[in-house]
């Protein structure tokens, strides 16, 4: 297979974050696919550019971004949180132009329905949004949350990508346009407060092949675990330099920018 066939794994961040969730990711996959997260705008690097809210704003975005990039290469997608409505909307995009579908539609921590408050409804206070992030994590997502930095940094960006969650939601295409041809694997945490096990049923509705439901160990940040690319690489059927051609059973278990990643 040749350098231009090798398979792309495009990863969307969380509401409120960059592309550093997605470290150490392309260490796990080794030469199985180029990890290349996806980093909307806002932040980091392009901390003064304008966020985005708007989704037409997003569909031009990614696909100015991402179409020339991807072409017709083989891929997967997996968008954690915010990413993963991100993420099938833009297969859903691509599907509607004829292009290439993903090879599988991986999504973290994310229901389909809008976001609960306080995330959803009422615009909530600094101290209230502070108080529910820090509720959220576990002690295996890393630092802690530091209300200065919060404060300053991560909470106007926090807040824009809400307000895209809920517009994503609210322009989601009603069933079965809204459906993409890709299989979906759903990933939740087990100890997620917001998105339990369970609560990403609903993406079952949206795919015309196979779901399939796994829960990880972790709270709503799981995606800091390099464990998480390893399951995405098994259901894809992720070997070497290619995507396999294994048969996905059809199961409900229980249970920018783009930069390479390191």
């Amino acid at each position: 297979m040749s350098t231009r066939e090798r398979p792309v794994l495009l990863c969307f961040h969380h509401a409120g974050a960059s592309t550093s969730v997605f470290t150490g990711w392309s260490r796990v996959l080794g030469g199985a696919a180029e990890v290349l997260p996806v980093r909307l705008p806002g932040r980091g690097p392009r901390l003064r550019e304008p966020r985005i809210t708007v989704p037409s704003d997003l569909d031009r975005y990614l696909k100015d971004l991402l179409d020339p990039l991807v072409g017709r290469r083989p891929h997967v997608l997996y968008g954690h949180s915010l990413g993963g409505l991100v993420a099938h909307r833009w297969a859903l995009r691509r599907e509607a132009e004829g292009r290439r579908p993903p090879a599988l539609v991986a999504l973290g921590a994310v229901s389909p329905s809008l976001p609960q408050p306080p995330l959803g409804g009422a615009e909530p206070t600094d101290a209230t949004l502070l108080e529910f992030v820090a509720s959220l994590r576990t002690p295996t997502d890393g630092a802690a949350v530091d209300q200065g930095i919060w404060g300053r940094f991560v909470l106007p960006v926090l807040r824009a990508d809400l307000r895209l969650a809920i517009a994503l939601a609210n322009d989601a295409p009603p069933l079965p346009e809204g459906a993409v041809s890709s299989p979906i694997l759903a990933v939740s945490g087990r100890d997620d407060p917001l998105v339990p096990p369970g609560a990403m049923a609903g993406w079952a509705d949206r795919t015309r092949a196979g779901f399939t439901e796994h829960t990880v160990r972790g709270g709503h940040f799981f995606a800091h675990d390099t464990r998480v690319p390893g399951l995405i690489a098994e259901e894809a059927g992720l070997t070497g330099a290619g995507i396999g051609s294994r048969n996905r059973t059809r199961v409900r278990s229980a249970h920018l920018e783009t930069e390479r990643a390191e």
